[in-house]
């Protein structure tokens, strides 16, 4: 009976961490505002967060990729960011494509998500729409 129940413990935990680790989300947004140089207002930008390749991707409308970090490392669920917001995804230690450090948020409350390059005072803020599909 132990084996047994230790056996069912063991394969749903594989199953829920395979899962977890296949994960895509995709977020359309509406608008992009880059607070470091010139705003953005895409037709339909949307944000890729890939848990399996582990890469985060910007879309600037449908096609143009407007920022990509990869790897990211999946740090907290319910952490508030550093604009004080509660139940955000964060994710810690991303490198951009050009390898500069940055930290990346996105708020589930507030339907905002919010990407910073270290050391430097440019950034984005992306507002979406809140459709989420998750693959």
């Amino acid at each position: 009976m132990k084996k047994t129940i230790f056996v069912f413990v063991f394969l749903c935990f594989f199953i829920f961490n395979s899962f977890a680790q296949n994960m895509k989300f995709t977020y359309e947004g509406t608008r992009i505002d880059n607070f470091g140089m010139k705003s953005y207002d895409p037709e339909r930008g949307s944000i890729e967060v890939d848990f399996y390749s582990k890469n985060i991707k910007i879309y600037w409308g449908p096609y143009k990729v407007l920022f990509s970090a990869s790897p990211i490392y999946f740090k907290s669920v319910h952490q508030g960011t550093t604009f004080d917001e509660n139940k955000a995804l964060v994710f810690s230690e991303a490198k951009t494509v050009k390898d500069e450090n940055c930290a990346f948020y996105i708020n589930l409350d507030r339907k905002r998500a919010t990407f910073e390059r270290m050391g430097n005072n440019g950034g984005l803020i992306i507002h979406f729409e809140g459709i989420v599909f998750i693959e």
